[in-house]
């Protein structure tokens, strides 16, 4: 469709292997292909395929932005029951990104034309009641990289002797 007609292509969520099996095959066709996540980081992102001289835009992407809060204060939710409550409705993967749990709700990067759905069908995650709501882009919380940066001096500049200061374990515990 976009090479005989022009028309921009969105695909469906992808995980970082796929989309570089994906990107091999567009190089081979001579088509261009641009990637977002709904956030910067993302790791599940959709792409746009386009003719190489298309601008493509955020509006491109279409994608929709759910809040799922409830008490979990008392029972302990996590990423995996978030992403089984959703498969739990008969959505397939492809149809929603990134989930992003927070200490009191979860964000989740859906593809627009799901959301309304999700607002209707969603009521439980575990055992919690929740309550969804859809957010704009600009809602979505800031998210801090964090790491440790770690100082060590190793005898030699082995991978396994890096690996084993970087993990705080032994050589040995690492090579096994």
């Amino acid at each position: 469709i976009v090479l005989h007609h022009g028309r921009n292509q969105l695909t469906d969520f992808y995980d970082p292997y796929r989309m570089s099996l994906i990107n091999a095959v567009l190089q081979q066709l001579n088509l261009t292909a641009t990637s977002s996540g709904g956030y910067p980081g993302a790791e599940r992102q959709r792409l746009v395929l386009h003719l190489a001289e298309a601008q493509v835009t955020a509006v491109d992407f279409d994608f929709g932005f759910i809040s799922i809060a409830g008490n979990f204060n008392y029972s302990r939710v996590s990423h995996r029951d978030f992403l089984g409550a959703l498969l739990g409705l008969g959505l397939k993967r492809g149809k929603f990104g990134d989930i992003i749990v927070l200490d009191d709700r979860a964000i989740v990067v859906v593809a627009r034309e799901i959301a309304p759905y999700l607002k209707a069908n969603l009521c439980k995650v575990g055992r919690t009641r929740v309550h969804v709501s859809e957010l704009k882009q600009d809602e979505l919380p800031q998210r801090a990289i964090s790491y440790r940066e770690i100082k060590s001096t190793v005898s030699a500049l082995r991978l396994d002797a890096v690996a084993a200061a970087g993990f705080g374990t032994s050589r040995s515990k690492i090579t096994r």
